[in-house]
């Protein structure tokens, strides 16, 4: 799942937590627990039909980034996570997820507060990747 690759990936530079079983850390795949305040939900989204011509698929993954009632908090967070992923290309994320290249739709934006009053930003990343399968060949 690329959205594990990325957690996992987020983990292994330093900007953030990943605990696979979700019973700590502050990176959560899918879901987002009430706690930790500071937390990051990664999810995907779908993206565009596949072309069946050639090895590629394109994933839109959601990361929804929360803090505290201070909007730096999250804000700064959203901004550092945009900063690192957008515009990533040949990389292989963890899992061996060959990554072609990762571009942000848009800067990260406020979307409001949640039940707690705690902040939330959210940004788009469409992750283009090289998958091969039976029909479409290899890389």
């Amino acid at each position: 799942m690329i959205q594990t690759a990325l957690a996992q990936l987020l983990d292994d530079e330093g900007l953030g937590d990943y605990v696979p079983d979700a019973t700590g850390g502050d990176l959560f795949v899918d879901m987002l627990p009430d706690a930790p305040d500071q937390a990051v939900q990664i999810r995907a989204i779908g993206g565009p039909s596949p072309d069946g011509s050639h090895p590629y698929t394109t994933r839109r993954v959601q990361l929804l980034v929360r803090g505290d009632r201070d909007p730096r908090t999250a804000g700064n967070r959203a901004h550092a996570l945009w900063s690192a992923l957008h515009g990533r290309a040949g990389d292989t994320w963890p899992g061996g997820v060959h990554v072609v290249g990762a571009f942000a739709v848009a800067p990260p934006a406020f979307v409001g507060l949640d039940q707690s009053r705690r902040v939330t930003y959210s940004f788009h990343l469409m992750v283009e990747t090289q998958d091969a399968t039976d029909q479409r060949g290899g890389w």
